[in-house]
């Protein structure tokens, strides 16, 4: 092997060492404090739990959407022991992976010290650190939507780029819209992409990328047909039910519309006249106070300042 070769080796294995033994202190240690239970968090337990029984009636009775998570946390289970503590020890687990492929996404581009930077502000976040050992779907998704990330930009940046990076590609964002309704959004901008650019427009490419997709809908399609679909809609189960919960959320906007529309006609005693009306050309202070507090949530006080001021 080449000097070079070593080298470069070195030149990522020890960032990435430091920071991974960093992130690992860091929730390990925030390990020793009680998770905070939510009822998501319960559910992903309940589900792990009827999978390791192989109770299949009770699988979707707590949560109507089947998570990767219940078997990740039943095949940890066998070996623990501790429901609670496996469901830790996969977020943990997902939330130290993602230091991997984030740092060679931001290589791409990216120096070695700023990119070092980037990653170091994940590491030592607040938020993320907290986070990592609370049983919830947030470090799967994360370690996925960087993994397809990477994968999309590394196939952008070679010239001749292989065709089943975009396989990989395909599958890691299908594994993080499972996690995460929210990874359909990247799955489908990169399907766009291909399609539209020139470059990667070709039978290969394309047939790689919509493969693992085409994959789930048949098998979709034939459990639908093996299925009593009112019982059993797997399309539903694909897409998190995304249809119920826009509507659901177009509702809920326009309930809070006409609540608004209600105190601006009748405004509650002690409300300054015309406040209502007034407000809504300053609804934007809203939004900046919104993101100024997630900055501030996310990187802690110091790192928001830093923030602040670039």
């Amino acid at each position: 092997m080449s000097t070079r070769k070593i080298n470069n080796r070195w030149e990522w294995l020890l960032p990435v060492g430091a920071l991974l033994l960093l992130a690992a202190i860091l929730r390990l240690f925030s390990l020793s404090r009680e998770p905070l239970l939510n009822a998501d968090g319960i559910a992903y337990i309940l589900q792990a739990k009827a999978f390791y029984l192989q109770q299949a009636e009770q699988l979707l009775e707590t949560y109507p959407y089947p998570t990767n998570l219940a078997p990740m946390i039943a095949g940890l289970f066998h070996f623990t022991g501790d429901w609670i503590f496996s469901a830790q020890l996969i977020s943990i687990f997902f939330s130290l992976l993602t230091i991997i492929p984030f740092y060679f996404l931001n290589r791409i581009f990216w120096s070695r010290r700023t990119a070092t930077m980037v990653v170091f502000l994940y590491v030592v976040s607040p938020v993320f650190t907290e986070l990592a050992h609370e049983i919830i779907r947030g470090p799967q998704f994360w370690f996925f939507l960087v993994l397809g990330l990477w994968g999309i930009c590394d196939f952008l940046e070679r010239e001749k780029p292989p065709a089943y990076l975009l396989i990989l590609v395909a599958g890691a964002f299908i594994m993080a819209a499972w996690s995460r309704i929210e990874g359909l959004i990247p799955l489908f901008i990169t399907a766009v992409w291909l399609v539209s650019d020139s470059r990667s427009r070709k039978i290969r490419y394309l047939s790689a990328y919509f493969l693992p997709c085409g994959l789930i809908l048949l098998v979709a399609a034939g459990l639908m047909i093996s299925h009593n679909q009112a019982q059993f809609d797997p399309l539903r189960i694909l897409f998190h039910g995304v249809n119920d919960r826009l509507l659901a959320s177009v509702n809920r906007f326009q309930w809070l519309r006409d609540g608004l529309v209600d105190l601006r006609r009748n405004p509650p005693p002690g409300i300054v006249p015309g406040f209502f009306v007034e407000s809504r050309t300053l609804l934007w202070f809203l939004a900046l106070g919104a993101t100024a507090n997630s900055l501030r949530k996310a990187f802690g006080a110091i790192f928001f300042l830093i923030t602040l001021f670039g």
